[in-house]
């Protein structure tokens, strides 16, 4: 009887609740394991379409950017494009680099972060100027979308510091699988993706106005190309804002790093789509001499043609077409 008593645990309430604690904790962790490894499909693709997207579209960058004499346009055009690659470089070391220490995971995630950011900027910046164009270079368009494109580097400028400032890491139990497990602090990043969707939806406002109110009578490849690219695309950004927005809200109320599912990915559409629509500008105008027989040819289009839509339709091709190294 004497050795049955000592084989009974001292304290059975414990014994009871301990296991299941310990299970819960485990199938958290596991679960946080498998969204952080997803979450590392989703950049690592992202990366992956960059490189993918140069390559497919290398024959025309040569043909129109690279051989090419060196303008501001030539250099907008590389600045938006190979931002990315800068990018891409910085996820993959967030992704593959054996990272061990909190710390250095946070480091890494702030370098991209911090990264890909600048070469947002660049394409909102290009973003306006296209807009500005196809509203006939209209000075209350560019006032009006220079205030907002200040105010939100201001609102990413702050996101960023408030989300990163409280995002933690925990230690990964395989580190060199998945050296960074992110868990976030806030939902600062929120603020930021709203302020895109306000930002692309007033440029695809003001594009749609002027396809539907002005553009009635017949297009040239300029225009057409301006459009066909510029709503498009602003509807793929603003679709991916909103998405990050409805991600943000649910996720964090779980702590889920999945709010952080699309971040690159939209970083890297924003590169890509901006260096798509000036390198298909240029392909529509031509450069040099094509361009010069563009304009005379879109002159004599529109030299008996008195109405306001075709007159100011004419104003924005020269408009792109003589400033085509300066969009």
């Amino acid at each position: 009887m004497g050795s049955r008593a000592t084989l009974e645990p001292p304290h059975p309430q414990a014994t009871s609740s301990n296991p299941l604690d310990t299970v819960r904790e485990s199938m958290s962790d596991v679960e946080l394991l498998m969204e952080t490894v997803n979450i590392s499909y989703a950049y690592f693709a992202a990366g992956a379409l960059v490189v993918y997207d140069i390559a497919i579209c290398l024959g025309d960058e040569i043909n129109f950017i690279w051989t090419q004499k060196w303008t501001s346009g030539k250099i907008v055009y590389i600045l938006t494009r190979y931002w990315g690659v800068l990018d891409s470089i910085a996820i993959m070391i967030y992704i593959f680099f054996p990272l061990s220490a909190p710390d250095s995971c946070k480091a890494v995630y702030n370098l991209v972060a911090w990264t890909a950011k600048p070469g947002v900027i660049i394409c909102s910046m290009v973003f306006v100027f296209r807009t500005y164009a196809i509203w006939g270079r209209s000075l209350y368009v560019l006032a009006y979308l220079s205030l907002i494109q200040v105010v939100y580097i201001f609102v990413l400028v702050f996101s960023l510091i408030q989300s990163n400032e409280y995002l933690t890491f925990p230690l990964s139990p395989i580190p060199n699988i998945v050296p960074c497990m992110p868990t976030p602090g806030n939902n600062k990043l929120f603020i930021l993706f709203c302020y895109n969707m306000i930002f692309e939806f007033n440029v695809l406002c003001l594009s749609l106005y002027k396809k539907f109110f002005h553009w009635r009578g017949g297009s040239t490849r300029i225009i057409h190309t301006l459009y066909r690219d510029g709503v498009l695309y602003f509807a793929v950004l603003f679709s991916i804002s909103l998405a990050n927005v409805i991600l943000v809200v649910t996720m964090f109320a779980s702590r889920s790093p999945y709010y952080l599912f699309l971040v690159a990915i939209q970083d890297v559409l924003h590169t890509i789509l901006t260096s798509r629509i000036l390198l298909n500008l240029r392909k529509a105008a031509g450069v040099g001499h094509q361009a010069h027989v563009m304009r005379i040819e879109d002159e004599e289009l529109f030299e008996s043609d008195r109405s306001y839509t075709r007159g100011f339709r004419n104003r924005v091709v020269k408009s792109v077409t003589t400033h085509l190294d300066s969009f």
